[in-house]
């Protein structure tokens, strides 16, 4: 198959392609970069058209990081990075007649702070700032002509070749571990491997796994076994051996230090993997321990 990432030197971008490589697909990657083989610009609306010739699937992970003090500017970019780019690959696929397979991330911050409620793809958007990005992007993603769409909102991916578990180990190796805000609040988590695993999915059901049916929709995409922060953190230190009796670090110091961001850490939001289970989806790490202990004993 030929499949076009966006996104594609991100940490999820990267490892798609080379799973996707290692199945003997040809992978296409849109990039900024000036010395890239095909080429888009979404601020200035420019994109290589070239890179759709025969492509048999799409799959679009580009945005901007929410990473970073959310200032007006960020909050900006973090907007109109995933609402241009998404206009842009819509108008783009449009011109050439084609209707791919689109493969489209979102994220469970669609959902908002939710507390204990079990977040199903049938409840509608939280309120705040990373629910109204997200609630954004997937009305946008609606415009993708497309054979096929699958809609994944996409839990805490655990990598340790970035994104959030890096930082959480950090202060644990450091012997300062300790729960963050009132420790009570869920992470909604999936390991990269099976995140990776659940694109491939999406794109072909005979890629990996044994899918009943082929993905079409929204799924959320996390492992079956959300945890509160409070366990999630002493995961973290019985797997690397490190004392875990710190007390937890207020929200209102979090709030300090990270400003608005902080809700990344405080914001309890517990969802479901029910639907992607009962399409067929067998997680390779559905239990925290298995994940960490796979990621970090390396």
């Amino acid at each position: 198959m030929v499949i076009v990432i966006t996104g594609g030197t991100g940490l999820l971008g990267k490892a798609t392609a080379r799973t996707l490589e290692s199945g003997g697909h040809e992978v296409r990657i849109l990039s900024r970069n000036a010395s890239a083989r095909f080429r888009w610009d979404p601020v200035h609306a420019y994109i290589d058209k070239s890179v759709f010739e025969q492509a048999d699937a799409v799959v679009h992970l580009a945005g901007e990081t929410i990473s970073g003090r959310w200032t007006a500017e960020k909050k900006r970019q973090i907007i109109e990075s995933r609402s241009r780019s998404t206009d842009l690959l819509a108008e783009a696929i449009s011109s050439t007649g084609l209707k791919p397979v689109v493969i489209c991330a979102s994220a469970i911050g669609y959902y908002g702070d939710r507390g204990k409620h079990v977040c199903m793809e049938t409840d509608g958007p939280g309120s705040g700032f990373l629910c109204d990005t997200t609630r954004i992007w997937e009305e946008r993603l609606a415009d993708i002509p497309a054979s096929r769409k699958v809609i994944l909102r996409i839990g805490v991916v655990l990598s340790m070749l970035g994104g959030a578990l890096p930082q959480m180990v950090l202060p644990v190796k450091m012997f300062a571990g300790s729960p963050f805000g009132s420790g009570r609040q869920y992470i909604s988590w999936i390991h990269i491997e099976d995140m990776v695993k659940m694109i491939c999915c999406s794109i072909d059901r005979s890629m990996e796994g044994a899918l009943r049916e082929d993905l079409s929709g929204t799924y959320n995409a996390v492992a079956p076994h959300p945890v509160i922060n409070d366990d999630f953190m002493r995961e973290i230190a019985a797997t690397l051996s490190k004392p875990y009796f710190l007390p937890a670090v207020p929200s209102f110091l979090l709030k300090g230090m990270l400003g608005e961001m902080s809700v990344l850490l405080t914001d309890s939001i517990r969802v479901s993997a029910d639907r992607i289970q009962d399409a067929g989806f067998s997680f390779k790490f559905p239990d925290l321990k298995a994940a960490l202990g796979s990621l970090l004993k390396k």
